[in-house]
């Protein structure tokens, strides 16, 4: 607003300026007619040099005026531009604050909902996360850390050998196991629905996303049966993990090297 205010007298005082210089020139051209005496040749020839001298005249004025109102004109196409360039990196910000908040809040309930009783809200929950770590590359090591974590409480290594005095509640679990028949062990120890479903999230994920020192926490773990086909575990810790039966063809298990990890069941292994 300041800036038309102080644009609207100066271009006042330069239409002024010209106009006194325009009745300047035209009186100057007038009384040279009147007043002239020279011989009638040598007054056409004088009249034709006013004319020219005139039309340059005016023809200066005109292209100085041209000019002027040009780079008026770039000026404002100028600030209009700067203005357009603010508002849109302002909408840009805005844009990216909503989408942090709205990841921030997506993260923070697949969080709330991975306790959850029900299995589909669990199973939601991962691949909620699973979602997030793909459109945001600064939570996706977060999310892997919530998922093993996810993992090692879930599935934890069972000591079922009657060596364990310590655990009562283990040595409940081997008695009752040795009156049962095979398959009814198998289906006791048959690996939770949504633990594998983290386990194939974390399988799939985008390592090139972590950095040098960033390892898969999955130690001590009990994953008998697991399906890791194809699975990325490149550098995971899986020390004294149980992987008894697991499908690994065509695994990536490559270093750390594994500590203590039984993984029996060649059959299953590519």
């Amino acid at each position: 607003m300041s800036d038309n205010k102080t644009d609207t007298p100066r271009n006042s005082f330069i239409v002024l300026i010209l106009f006194i210089g325009l009745f300047i020139i035209s009186f100057f051209i007038i009384a040279y007619f009147v007043w002239d005496i020279s011989p009638s040749d040598e007054r056409l020839k004088n009249e034709t040099e006013a004319l020219k001298t005139t039309a340059t005249i005016f023809g200066g004025i005109a292209v100085f005026i041209n000019a002027y109102y040009a780079a008026k004109r770039w000026e404002a196409m100028d600030k209009s531009a700067e203005a357009a360039n603010k508002t849109a990196k302002a909408a840009l910000q805005n844009a990216q604050a909503a989408q942090d908040k709205q990841i921030t809040e997506r993260f923070a309930k697949a969080v709330e909902q991975l306790g959850n009783e029900k299995i589909e809200t669990r199973l939601g929950a991962i691949y909620t996360l699973e979602r997030i770590a793909k459109d945001s590359k600064d939570d996706h090591w977060t999310i892997m850390e919530v998922l093993t974590a996810f993992v090692r409480e879930n599935a934890p290594l069972k000591d079922f050998s009657e060596k364990n005095t310590e655990n009562t509640d283990s040595l409940i679990i081997v008695n009752t196991l040795n009156y049962q028949k095979p398959k009814e062990i198998e289906e006791k120890l048959k690996l939770q629905t949504d633990i594998q479903a983290a386990l194939t999230v974390i399988g799939r994920r985008k390592s090139e996303n972590e950095l040098e020192n960033q390892s898969l926490d999955l130690n001590n773990i009990d994953i008998r049966g697991a399906n890791l086909i194809e699975a990325n575990l490149q550098g995971a810790y899986l020390n004294e993990a149980n992987l008894q039966g697991a499908y690994l063809i065509e695994a990536n298990l490559q270093a750390p090297p594994l500590i203590k990890a039984e993984m029996q069941g060649p059959d299953h292994i590519g």
